[in-house]
C-alpha cells in the first residue's frame, strides 16, 4: 500500500516576529545585527525593541500598513522604548505614511531610549499625530544618538504640541544628554495655528541635549515656540554649527532659529536666513523670546521680521524679539533683515532688551513701525541694567537715528574697520574694504 502524506507549512508572519525569524539574516546583537531589506522587516522591529539592526537595501513602503488602516505603526512607545542600534547604512526609506492623529509619540520610532540610530535617508514620508511628534522620533529619551541623518521632500502635520521636523521632543538629564548630529531635514511642519506649541523644522522640543553640525530647510507653522530649527530650548541644551533656512509663521515667540528659551542654554556658530511671520507676539531673525539668560555668539540672521499685531504689544528684533535675563549675553552677532512691527517695540537687533548684555554687534535691516511706542535703530526698549558695548547699527539703511543704546553710524563709517572699537579680526571677524564685517 502507497502511503501519500502531505504536508503544508504556513506561519504566518506575527509567528516568525515571535521566533525571531523575520528578517534577512543576523541574530540582533551588535556584531550581528538583525538584516532589513523591506518594508514589512522594519516594521517587524516594533517586536524587537531591545536589538541592533542594520538596512541592507532600499526599503519603498508605498502602501504598507500595519493592519489598523493607520500606516505605519511607530516603533517603540512608553511601556516598551527602542533602545537598541538601527544603522540605516546611508539606504534610502521611502513613501512612509503614518495617520494617527489621536496618538502621542509618533514617527518612524515612536519612543528611544540610550538608542542609536545612524546613517538614515528618507523621503516622502507624511505623518499626522497629536503631540510629541516628528518623522524619525517622537519622543527621544535619556541617552538617544542621532547622527548621520538626511530627510527629504517630507511633511507633518499635527493638532497638538512638542512636533519637529526629525524629533518631536529630545529629552535628556543632567547626567545623560541626548546628542543629534550632522541632521539635514527638508519637511514641512504645519501644526494647528490655535492649539499648538513647541513646533520646529527639526526639533519640537529640546531638553539637555547636544545639537552640532545640522540644518533645517522647510517651512514652519504653529501657535506658540515655533522655530525654524527647534521650537524650545530648555534646561542645558547647546546648539553648535547649525543653521534653518525656512518661512517660520506663527501667533507668538516665533524665531528664524528657535522660537523660545528657557534656562541655561547655548548658540554658537549658528543662523537662520528665512523671514519671520509673527500674528501678536515676540518675534526674532534668529530667536523669538528668551526669558532666562541664554548665550548666543557668533551667530546672525538675515531674514525679514514682520508683526502682524495692530491691538497687542509686540516685541520684534532681527536678531532676538524679547531677551530677558541677568546671564542672557549677545556677542559677535548681528542681523541684517528688515523689521516690520506696528504694533509694541522693535529693534534692527533687538526689540526688547532687559538685564542681559549686547557686546560686539550691529545691525543694518531697515526698522519701520507706524503705530509703534518704540523704534530703534539697534535697540527698541532697554530697561532694568545690562549693558550694550562696542555695538552698532547703520542709521542710512535703517532709516532710524535713534536706538534705546548702541551707536549710529553711517553705511560709509560701518564700512569701515576703525569704527568697530575692540572687535577681533584675526579669530572672530572678516573684513573685507567697502563691506560689513561677516563672520569667519
Amino acid at each position: 500500500m502507497k502511503v501519500i502524506i502531505k504536508l503544508f507549512c504556513f506561519v504566518p508572519l506575527v509567528l516568525f516576529a515571535t521566533l525571531g525569524y523575520a528578517f534577512s539574516g543576523g541574530t540582533g546583537t551588535k556584531a550581528d545585527p538583525y538584516l532589513i531589506r523591506n518594508c514589512p522587516e522594519l516594521q517587524n522591529i516594533i517586536n524587537f525593541p531591545t536589538a541592533d539592526f542594520l538596512l541592507i537595501d532600499y526599503v519603498n513602503c508605498n502602501g504598507f500598513d500595519y493592519g489598523d488602516g493607520k500606516g505605519f505603526m511607530p516603533l517603540g512607545n512608553l511601556t516598551s522604548p527602542f533602545t537598541g542600534k538601527f544603522d540605516g547604512n546611508n539606504f534610502k526609506i521611502s513613501y512612509i505614511k503614518i495617520n494617527r492623529n489621536l496618538q502621542d509619540n509618533v514617527g518612524i520610532f515612536g519612543v528611544t531610549l540610550g538608542a542609536e540610530i545612524t546613517n538614515v535617508n528618507f523621503d516622502n514620508v507624511t505623518i499626522i499625530g497629536k503631540s510629541y511628534v516628528g518623522t524619525l522620533v517622537g519622543l527621544a529619551k535619556v541617552g538617544t544618538k542621532i547622527s548621520n541623518v538626511y530627510a527629504a521632500a517630507s511633511q507633518i502635520d499635527t493638532v497638538a504640541s512638542q512636533v519637529g521636523g526629525l524629533v518631536g521632543r529630545s529629552e535628556g538629564n543632567a547626567s545623560v544628554k541626548n546628542t543629534i548630529q550632522n541632521a539635514s531635514v527638508d519637511v514641512i511642519v504645519k501644526a494647528s495655528l490655535e492649539n499648538s506649541s513647541y513646533v520646529g523644522g527639526m526639533l519640537g522640543t529640546v531638553t539637555y541635549s547636544d545639537v552640532s553640525n545640522s540644518h533645517a530647510l522647510g517651512a514652519v507653522s504653529g501657535n506658540y515656540a515655533v522655530g525654524g530649527l527647534v521650537g524650545r530650548l530648555e534646561a542645558t541644551t547647546t546648539l553648535l554649527n547649525t543653521n534653518a533656512q525656512g518661512l517660520v509663521n506663527g501667533a507668538s515667540n516665533v524665531g528664524g532659529l528657535v522660537g523660545s528659551t528657557s534656562g541655561s542654554s547655548h548658540i554658537t556658530n549658528s543662523y537662520a536666513t528665512g523671514n519671520v511671520v509673527v500674528t501678536y507676539g515676540d518675534a526674532g531673525g534668529l530667536l523669538g523670546a528668551d526669558l532666562s539668560g541664554i548665550q548666543i555668539d557668533r551667530c546672525y540672521a538675515t531674514g525679514n521680521v514682520e508683526s502682524l499685531s495692530t491691538s497687542t504689544s509686540s516685541d520684534t528684533g532681527g536678531l532676538v524679539g524679547n531677551f530677558v535675563g541677568a546671564s542672557g549675553v549677545i556677542k559677535n552677532s548681528y542681523a541684517t533683515g528688515a523689521l516690520t512691527n506696528n504694533y509694541g517695540t522693535t529693534g534692527g537687533l533687538v526689540g526688547w532688551l532687559s538685564k542681559g548684555s549686547v557686546s560686539n554687534s550691529y545691525s543694518v535691516g531697515r526698522v519701520s513701525g507706524t503705530n509703534s511706542w518704540a523704534i530703534g535703530g539697534l535697540i527698541g526698549v532697554h530697561r532694568d541694567g545690562g549693558s550694550v558695548v562696542s555695538s552698532y547699527w547703520d542709521k542710512t539703511t535703517s532709516g532710524q537715528n535713534g536706538s534705546a543704546n548702541g551707536v549710529g553710524k553711517t553705511t560709509a563709517e560701518m564700512h569701515t574697520q576703525s569704527t568697530y572699537v575692540g572687535w577681533d579680526f584675526n579669530s572672530i571677524w572678516y573684513w573685507s574694504q567697502g563691506q560689513y564685517p561677516t563672520l569667519r
